[in-house]
């Protein structure tokens, strides 16, 4: 156990309580122990020997979404994400290891995905004794898109499409063939039409972060150390992703001698997408900013790419500050993942958006399954790949 760290970090909070009207499982549950500040104190008790590891204090810590809105407002500054990861790795675990395992790994993956076709078709799902694996099958059933489980594979290098500017590596991501390959594709697409030339190694791994949240660092660390081999001193502008629960862990952990950006931001950054051919869209698009691109700081170009795509009508659904999907939480605190979304889901309602746009994997799926039981038969894509449909082919 890093007990200095742990005694250290949380002894860096005042109890001041100014990240409490932040805290989205503070404004669902009015109880202190679900608090950064409760939460803090909880640890310091337990390192302290004056509390011991029971089912409740485990309870209070897991409900933590790690969205990290409390590290915005808090003025002692606390590292309160790597706080809790060095806690979650010190405690008994309550997250089973074969969790994340299957999500990081691209063959159980599929096994998962044609198990849940069959087990939530047929109704078997509920023959799980496993809270957690009925909620994995349903999660998976609900993955959209042809590209579902399939075996496309991304090209090594695309060639930029005009005068080379630069070159930037693309991170594909566990989740790539499940989820993301249509934004790694349109991002593919974009980066190269405003003249990036992309290279995406072949061996690169899940980033770490579902491991290092549900205390099993050492296995994230292995992540780490083998995507810092393929991807530092190439001399790459960026390393690119289009999943920021995989771009903010990247952007504090991963030691790269490059920054680590969302797609979107990226292109905005180097001049946006004004310059490029576009048709018009004219779609009313509904915007998630999830709590992982704003810990990047790249929301706003984010918002700002997408405001210059022609015939755009944009609207931002404002939450409780996390949708509520949130890496694992998405299948281990469904409860609370449905009470944090729900606002959202009122909100798509009223507004007639006919396709909601986000940067993230898990809030994707977190949106698309809540969007499916109301009953509202809209669809959950990445912005770039609204923006990719509208690039005129040259």
């Amino acid at each position: 156990m890093n007990t200095n760290f742990l005694i250290k970090e949380a002894d860096r909070c005042v109890k001041c309580g100014l990240c409490l009207p932040h805290c989205p499982t503070y404004q669902l549950a009015h109880d202190e122990a679900e608090s950064p500040r409760g939460r803090i104190s909880l640890i310091q008790g337990w390192v302290s020997g004056d509390l011991q590891a029971d089912q409740p204090l485990l309870s209070h810590l897991d409900h933590c979404l790690l969205c990290r809105r409390c590290e915005d407002a808090c003025p002692s500054a606390v590292r309160y994400a790597a706080l809790m990861d060095a806690a979650r790795e010190s405690l008994p675990r309550t997250i089973p290891r074969w969790l994340p395992d299957i999500l990081a790994d691209r063959g159980r993956q599929r096994m998962a995905m044609k198990l849940a076709a069959v087990a939530v078709k047929s109704g078997m799902q509920a023959w799980f004794p496993s809270a957690i694996v009925r909620r994995l099958l349903s999660v998976a059933a609900t993955i959209r898109g042809p590209e579902s489980g399939s075996r496309a594979t991304l090209n090594t290098h695309y060639a930029a499409k005009k005068p080379m500017k630069g070159e930037v590596a693309l991170f594909k991501g566990c989740m790539q063939h499940a989820v993301d390959m249509p934004a790694l594709e349109a991002a593919a697409r974009m980066l190269t039409a405003i003249g990036y030339a992309v290279s995406v190694p072949p061996s690169q791994q899940c980033c770490g972060a579902m491991h290092a949240h549900a205390g099993y660092q050492q296995f994230a660390a292995e992540y780490r150390a083998a995507n810092l081999t393929l991807f530092a001193n190439n001399g790459y502008d960026a390393l690119i992703t289009v999943s920021s629960g995989c771009g903010s862990y990247l952007a504090d952990t991963s030691g790269l001698d490059c920054p680590v950006m969302d797609a979107g931001a990226f292109i905005q950054q180097k001049g946006g997408i004004r310059d490029l051919p576009l048709t018009k869209i004219k779609r009313k698009i509904a915007v998630f900013l999830p709590c992982t691109l704003t810990a990047m700081r790249q929301q706003k170009q984010v918002m700002t790419l997408l405001q210059d795509l022609p015939g755009a009508e944009l609207f931002e659904l404002q939450g409780m500050g996390c949708c509520g999907g949130a890496g694992l939480h998405l299948i281990t605190q469904p409860q609370s993942g449905e009470q944090l979304v729900k606002p959202l889901i009122t909100q798509l309602e009223a507004s007639q958006a006919n396709i909601v746009v986000t940067t993230n994997s898990g809030c994707a799926l977190q949106l698309q399954q809540a969007a499916n039981k109301a009953g509202l038969g809209i669809s959950v894509a990445h912005p770039l790949e609204l923006v990719s449909e509208q690039l005129v082919k040259t």
